[in-house]
């Protein structure tokens, strides 16, 4: 961080990579983060409020199918936000 960030081309990359939380996770941590580095921030709070939006979606479908007596098993992304994995935030939205 002590030299000159390409701020726009690392919040792209971040962007086309799917890892804007972990990579905000990362550079938050830093002091004195420029005006530039809020775009990444703002991706990364957008990415979250996405995945708890899907979980809240995931587990109504469940339980709406549950009580209509479909037994249900969630595959891939569905299954990482259901519980599969401790911390989703570390997941990718490709995935989900």
């Amino acid at each position: 961080m002590s030299s000159r960030i390409d701020w726009a081309e690392l919040t792209r990359l971040a962007v086309e990579m799917h890892a804007t939380p972990g990579l905000w996770e990362v550079v938050s941590r830093f002091p004195d983060l420029p005006d530039e580095a809020e775009l990444l921030q703002s991706l990364a709070v957008l990415n979250d409020f996405r995945r708890y939006h899907i979980r809240g979606l995931v587990a109504r479908t469940v339980k709406e199918l549950r009580a209509s007596g479909v037994e249900v098993l969630a595959l891939k992304g569905a299954a990482l936000l259901a519980g599969g994995v401790a911390r989703p935030a570390l997941r990718t939205m490709s995935d989900i």
